[in-house]
């Protein structure tokens, strides 16, 4: 996958946030229909409330988050949110799915690890 960077006042995005809002605004122009046939060839992942996120993207944040844990044992939904330079609502619908595939869990107003 070929990458864009554009650099901007003291921030570097790495196609990221442009990916992020392009698969994820749930105002695009994508009928139903595209939507389905992208989840089911695994590009994309669904989440409440209409989000959609590539697949690489959630993977880039799964790692992200993995990496975070393991040095610092737990993360809040605020640390999580800078993490991956997101908003609230896509931080806790990434959080919520890896809770629900077993990845992390929720201990309170943090996340860890599941063992």
């Amino acid at each position: 996958m070929a990458h864009t960077i554009i650099g901007t006042a003291g921030h570097i995005d790495h196609g990221k946030t442009l990916l992020v809002k392009a698969l994820a605004d749930p105002d695009t122009d994508r009928t139903p229909q595209e939507r389905a046939a992208l989840q089911s060839l695994g590009r994309v992942v669904a989440f409440d409330g209409g989000l959609l996120l590539h697949a690489e993207v959630v993977e880039w944040a799964r790692d992200e988050l993995r990496r975070f844990l393991e040095e610092n044992g737990e993360i809040t939904v605020a640390q999580f949110r800078s993490l991956i330079d997101g908003n609230r609502r896509y931080a806790l619908a990434l959080l919520g799915y890896f809770d629900r595939e077993g990845f992390s869990e929720r201990r309170g107003d943090v996340r860890v690890l599941k063992a």
